[in-house]
C-alpha cells in the first residue's frame, strides 16, 4: 500500500520535472533563436 503511494507520487514527480524541463529547454531554445536574430 504505502509502496504503490510513493510510487504514484514519485511518477508525478518525475512527469513534472519533465514537464519543466521540457519548457524550459524550449523557452531558452527560443530566446537564443531571439538574440540570433536581433
Amino acid at each position: 500500500m504505502v509502496q504503490s503511494f510513493v510510487g504514484c507520487w514519485s511518477q508525478i514527480a518525475w512527469y513534472m520535472f519533465g514537464e519543466y524541463c521540457c519548457y524550459l529547454t524550449t523557452l531558452v531554445t527560443g530566446l537564443y533563436n531571439m538574440s540570433l536574430f536581433w
